[in-house]
């Protein structure tokens, strides 16, 4: 359990901190931009659900994220 919370504290830090060789929020950016995008291709209306600490990659995300189509958010 404790080298479950070290290895969750190094990934947030990595996360916060865009540490990396391709920095790791532009790389989960990207992923979610894809998928979003693929998504709202074929659907009008989305909802995003956001729980722990998703909820603060969902927030980062969303928070330059741009579309034409209703995109809900939940965290």
């Amino acid at each position: 359990m404790l080298f479950r919370s070290i290895d969750q504290a190094y990934f947030i830090k990595r996360y916060l901190g865009n540490i990396g060789g391709i920095a790791l929020r532009n790389k989960i950016r990207s992923r979610l931009k894809k998928i979003t995008d693929d998504i709202l291709d074929n659907y009008d209306k989305v909802t995003i659900l956001a729980h722990s600490f998703g909820s603060v990659v969902g927030t980062d995300f969303l928070a330059d994220y741009r579309s034409q189509k209703t995109l809900n958010y939940m965290a």
